[in-house]
C-alpha cells in the first residue's frame, strides 16, 4: 500500500462500491434473475474487467461430430449442463466453476441443483425461463452430470425430465477455453516466418497509465494467432517459458515489458505436422505420390482450383495423357493377365513414360469432354495451360526420314532438328493454320505415374467439407497427400494416401484408389493398423469410381460408432460439393442411383466457364491450406 502511495487503512469497498446482497428467500428463479442483471458486477466478472471472455467452441450442425468422434458430446451439448450435487461436495463445486468459466460465465446454464431438493421441478423451471442456449441450426441438447451423485440416480432424473436430457460423465463435458484476453487489431507482417509486434496494443497503452507503479509490473503474455487458425496441441512444439513458444493454439511470449517489441514466429504446416507425429513416437516424410500431388497442387495455386478437374471426363483424359507407360499402365496389364503385382517392384521398374509414348489431344477432343461446348473447352484449356496442367504444341514431320514428333510451343522455330535422323528440317510447318495439340505437363505425368490424382480429389472434397469461414478457427488445420510414417529406427511402418490434421491434434488417415477394384481386405487391415498406432478417431477410403461400379467390399468397409468409424467416398462424393445438413451425414455411403455423378445443380461445362473466368482473374492465387506446408 505504501509503495503505491495508498492509505494503509484503505478498504476494498472504498475503492469499488460493494453491495453484499442477502437473499431472504433463495430460489432457482431468483438465482436466474440475479445472473441476468447487467448493472451488477459479480466478483468473478470483476476479475475479468476490461478483458474479453471467450467460450469453448461449439458445433453448429447437430449430429455432425457424433458421426466422427466417440468423445464429441461436449461440442453438441455446449453450456446446457446441470450439475446435480450432494450437499457439501467440493468436487461438484469445482466442476460447476470450471464449466461456467469454459462457457464465458453465461446468464443461464451451466447451473447446479442439490440432489436433496426437487431437482426435476427446479430444472424444468430453469428451462421454462430460457436458461438453455441454442447454437446455429443444432437442436438443443442438455446433460446432467455429477461427481457425488450416482449414474443410476442421474439416469432416473434424466428419464423423468425426458427429451432433450441425457447423462454424461464430467470428463466428457470438461473443455478448455482460451484465457480472458485483450484483443488487438494490429497488423503483423511476417518475413521468413517471423514478425515484430508491439507487446502492448494501442488500446492497452491508452487504458493503463504506465507512469503509475501499479501497472509497471503487470505480467503480460503476448499471444499471436491468425483469426481463422489455431495450432494443434503438441508437446513437441512447446518451448522454454521465457521466449517464443507454441502452446494453447498460438505463439506466446510471457513477461513482455510494456511498450516493447517482441519477435513472434509461426511454424510452417509441415513443422506442426511433424511435431504432432513426433508426439506419437514416430517420424513422417512425404511419399513419392505425395510429393507429386503436392507439386501439382502448388502449380494450381489452391485446393479450390481442383474443382476444374472434378468431372469424370476430365479425370479420364488426364489419366490417358500421362499413363501410357508407368505404374498405372503396368497395374492394368497385370489385372488383364490375373497377375499379382508388387507395388515396390513397380516403383523401381516401371520407369517414366517415354516422350514418343505420350498422348496428345486437340480442341475437338476437349470439346467432346464438355458436351461439344467450344466456350467451355477454350475456357478450360486457357486455365489448364496457365496452371501448367497442359502444354501447348504441335506435331512436326521430318521431310527427310518421315518421322513425326510433337514439339512444345517454346521449341517452335523456322528451322528445327529431327529427333530421328538428326538432320535439319527446313520449313517444318505447313502454310495451313497450325493444328494445336496439348500434352500433359511433366508434373501431371508424375501425378498419373503415381496414381495420385485421386489424392487431390479427396483432399479438395474433405477440405471443403470441414471449411467453416467467417473468420472462425478452422477445425481442419492442414491436409497433406501421401505420407510415410517411420518408427524410431527409421523403418517405414505404414503409408497413408491422404492425412488430415485437425486443430485438436487428431490425425485422420485415408486410402485412395483410382479404380475401385484396387481395394482389398489387406489394404483395409493396413489402414486400421496404422490408424491404431496414430490414434486416429476415424479413417476413410476413397475412389473416383461411381458407387454403381464399386464392388461389395466398398460398402462393407463402412463402419460406425462405437467401432472406429470408417467411411467410403466414391465418385458421387468427390465430384460434388459437400455440405452438412441436420438430416444427412455428408460422409454416409451413397446408394447406387441415389445421387448423380455430377450433382452440381448445373452442367459441368457451364460451371467451367464461370470458374475459369474467376481463377484466371486472380493476380496472386492463394494456396489456402498448404502454401507453407514445407516452406517458411
Amino acid at each position: 500500500m505504501s509503495r503505491d502511495q495508498l492509505r494503509e487503512d484503505l478498504s476494498f469497498d472504498q475503492v469499488i462500491p460493494t453491495v453484499v446482497e442477502v437473499v431472504t428467500e433463495p430460489s432457482s428463479t431468483n438465482l436466474l434473475e440475479r445472473l441476468r442483471q447487467p448493472q451488477e458486477l459479480t466478483p468473478v466478472r470483476a476479475a475479468c474487467l476490461e478483458l474479453s471472455l471467450p467460450s469453448a467452441p461449439r458445433e453448429g450442425i447437430s449430429g455432425r461430430l457424433e458421426v466422427l468422434y466417440p468423445r464429441s458430446l461436449a461440442e453438441g451439448i455446449g453450456p446446457n449442463v446441470v450439475v446435480v450435487y450432494a450437499p457439501g461436495s467440493i468436487a461438484d463445486l469445482c466442476l460447476l466453476w470450471d464449466l461456467r468459466a469454459a462457457h464465458g460465465l453465461p446468464s443461464g446454464f451451466p447451473l447446479a441443483v442439490p440432489a436433496s431438493e426437487d431437482a426435476v421441478g427446479v430444472i424444468r423451471g430453469w428451462w421454462a425461463h430460457g436458461a438453455s442456449s441454442r447454437y446455429g441450426l443444432s437442436e438443443v441438447r442438455c446433460a446432467l452430470v455429477s461427481f457425488s451423485v450416482s449414474s443410476a440416480e442421474l439416469t432416473a432424473l434424466a428419464e423423468e425430465l425426458g427429451e432433450p436430457w441425457t447423462v454424461a460423465q464430467p470428463g466428457e463435458l470438461l473443455r478448455t477455453a482460451p484465457e480472458p484476453f485483450r484483443p488487438s487489431t494490429d497488423v503483423a507482417v511476417f518475413t521468413n516466418g517471423g514478425a515484430r509486434v508491439a507487446a502492448w496494443s494501442p488500446g492497452d497503452l491508452s487504458r493503463f497509465d504506465l507512469r503509475h507503479s501499479l501497472y509497471k509490473d503487470l505480467g503480460l503474455a503476448v499471444r499471436l494467432s491468425p483469426l481463422d487458425s489455431e495450432l494443434p496441441p503438441s508437446r513437441s512444439l512447446v518451448g522454454p517459458v521465457h521466449g517464443p513458444t507454441f502452446r494453447r493454439g498460438a505463439c506466446e511470449i510471457i513477461g513482455a515489458e510494456a511498450g516493447s517489441l517482441v519477435t513472434m514466429r509461426w511454424p510452417t504446416n509441415w513443422t506442426v505436422f511433424e511435431a504432432v507425429v513426433r508426439d506419437r513416437g514416430l517420424k513422417a516424410r512425404p511419399s513419392s505420390a505425395g510429393a507429386a500431388a503436392e507439386a501439382l497442387l502448388h502449380r494450381l495455386g489452391s485446393l479450390e482450383e481442383i474443382q476444374m478437374l472434378c468431372d469424370p471426363a476430365v479425370v479420364r483424359i488426364l489419366n490417358d495423357l500421362g499413363r501410357q507407360s508407368g505404374m498405372s499402365w503396368m497395374r492394368e496389364l497385370a489385372k488383364t493377365q490375373s497377375v499379382q503385382i508388387d507395388e515396390e517392384f513397380l516403383r523401381k521398374r516401371a520407369g517414366s513414360p517415354r516422350e514418343e509414348d505420350l498422348h496428345d489431344i486437340g480442341l475437338d477432343e476437349v470439346k467432346r469432354m464438355f458436351d461439344n461446348s467450344e466456350a467451355a473447352a477454350t475456357a478450360w484449356l486457357d486455365w489448364a495451360e496457365s496452371r501448367g496442367v497442359l502444354v501447348r504444341g504441335t506435331r512436326v514431320r521430318c521431310r527427310n526420314c518421315g518421322r513425326k514428333s510433337w514439339r512444345a510451343l517454346p521449341e517452335l522455330a523456322a528451322s528445327m532438328v529431327c529427333r530421328g535422323c538428326g538432320r535439319s528440317i527446313a520449313r517444318p510447318f505447313p502454310h495451313t493454320p497450325l493444328n494445336w495439340r496439348y500434352r500433359a505437363s511433366e508434373i501431371v505425368v508424375q501425378v498419373v505415374f503415381h496414381d495420385a490424382l485421386i489424392h487431390l480429389l479427396a483432399m479438395r472434397w474433405l477440405a471443403s467439407l470441414f471449411y467453416r469461414g467467417f473468420d472462425k478457427p478452422e477445425e481442419l488445420y492442414g491436409v497433406h497427400p501421401g505420407v510415410e510414417f517411420l518408427n524410431g529406427k527409421g523403418l517405414t511402418i505404414g503409408e497413408a494416401d491422404v492425412v488430415l490434421l485437425f486443430a485438436n491434434g487428431d490425425l485422420v488417415l485415408g486410402e485412395c484408389k483410382r479404380n475401385a477394384e484396387g481395394l482389398n481386405a489387406g489394404e483395409l487391415d493396413k489402414l486400421d493398423a496404422l490408424g491404431r498406432i496414430l490414434s486416429s478417431p476415424w479413417t476413410f477410403v476413397a475412389t473416383s469410381t461411381s458407387t454403381n461400379d464399386c464392388g461389395p467390399l466398398w460398402q462393407q468397409s463402412v463402419r460406425t460408432l462405437p467401432q472406429q468409424p470408417r467411411f467410403a467416398l466414391t465418385g458421387e462424393h468427390l465430384y460434388s460439393m459437400p455440405w452438412w445438413t441436420t438430416n444427412e451425414n455428408a460422409l454416409a455411403w451413397r446408394e447406387p442411383g441415389s445421387n448423380a455423378i455430377r450433382p452440381w445443380g448445373e452442367p459441368f461445362a457451364a460451371r467451367v466457364v464461370k470458374m475459369a473466368t474467376s481463377y484466371l482473374g486472380r493476380a496472386d492465387p492463394d494456396l489456402d491450406i498448404t502454401r507453407s506446408w514445407k516452406s517458411t
